[in-house]
This record gives structure tokens, sequence and C-alpha cells, in this order.
């Protein structure tokens, strides 16, 4: 496999690691040890571990080397505020772009039963309104913010412990947006979105300070 591939491959390896908290926040990254782990000369590593830092998932102390980014109390308010600043924000300005279709989608799999999907499965059916709001703008500068704050929001709820704990929770208030999108009612969808990330908020915090 050429040097790119290879880059590549750490890159998706070390990230899904970082996301999973199968290294977790504030951990020290071991390059000789992690290599080893995956296979994977020094050299893909380290421009992966660039790649990592640059997407906020890793801090690079000079000297001393890489850790994975902690998750403060800073941290959980700037994505959940960032958040807060560009979902209802399309809805407002482009909620009419927004395929119907695909909500429907979205609204039946909130409907299914979901006891035994795993945690994996439980976060993309929570993701699944997100994504769809944000997506259907085809802003690749949104996009590209938003997928960075999906990274930091899955290791939030992984350490928080607050997917399961709030997920059937989630699927109703989603089903309450999706029906507002249907009927057109976009600043109403708008106001019970941003309800929403400020409930989703203040659980995360709590989960954060007392697990």
């Amino acid at each position: 496999m050429e040097n790119g591939g290879l880059r590549e491959l750490a890159y998706q390896k070390m990230k899904e690691m970082i996301l999973t908290c199968e290294i977790r926040p504030g951990e020290f990254l071991d390059l000789v040890k992690l290599g080893k782990q995956l296979g994977i000369s020094r050299t893909p590593i380290r421009e992966a571990e660039t790649k990592l830092e640059r997407e906020g998932l890793l801090q690079i102390i000079p000297q001393k080397g890489a850790y994975v980014s902690a998750i403060s109390p800073k941290v959980v308010r700037d994505v959940y505020m960032t958040r807060k600043l560009l979902e209802p924000g399309i809805i407002r300005l482009a909620g009419s772009g927004i395929s119907k279709d695909h909500l429907r989608k979205i609204r039946e799999q909130n409907l299914a039963d979901t006891k035994e999907q795993d945690l994996g499965a439980l976060v993309e059916t929570d993701d699944a309104l997100h994504k769809e709001i944000v997506y259907s703008t085809k802003n690749q500068y949104i996009i590209d913010i938003f997928e960075q704050l999906c990274d930091q929001k899955k290791r939030i709820n992984i350490m928080s412990g607050a997917v399961s704990e709030k997920h059937e929770n989630n699927r109703r208030e989603h089903n309450a947006i999706i029906d507002l999108l249907l009927a057109e009612k976009y600043e109403e969808a708008a106001v019970l979105m941003e309800q929403h990330l400020d409930d989703a908020l203040r659980q995360a915090m709590n989960q954060l300070i007392y697990n």
C-alpha cells in the first residue's frame, strides 16, 4: 500500500479509536505502541496525527507528544452553542429545502423498536434528523463544521453515558420537530430545535459532572 493509503488508514483507525473513546480523552498517544497495534509505520501515523490535531481531536504538546483532546465543560458548551446557531438557523432560512420524503423515513425509523440496537446504531438513529437538516443545505462549509461537531458530540455522549438514557426522549422530540417541518411550520420547528439542543446540553453537562 502506498504512503497516502497508509496515512488514510492510520487516520481512520486512530479517529475511530478516539471517537469511541477506546483511547480516552486526556490519554497520551504512544506512537510506537499504536504503530505496532495497527501494523503501520511511524511516518503515516505522524501524518494522521497532524490531521487529527487540525480537527480538534488531538493536542500536540512540544517535547511531550500527542494527547487526546479533553472533554471539558467548555468543549460541551461550545459544541451545543454552535449547533444551536446552525440547525435552527437552517430551518428558518432554508426549511423548505429539507426533503419531506427523507423526513418521513426518519420518522418511521424513530418509531421502530430500538431495544436490540447497539451503541453505534443508537448514535446513528439520534443523528439522522440533524444530519438531514444540515446536509439539505448542500453547503460544504456548514457541513464541514457540523461533521466536526458530530465527532465531538459522539465522544461527549459516550463519556457521559447519555446515548441510551436519553434515546427515547430524543425520538419523541425529533418526531415532534419532523411533524412541524412536514406541516411547513418552520419557525415553530426552529424554536423546538433550540429547546431540544438546550435540553441535550443540560443533560450532557449533568452527566459529565456526576459520572
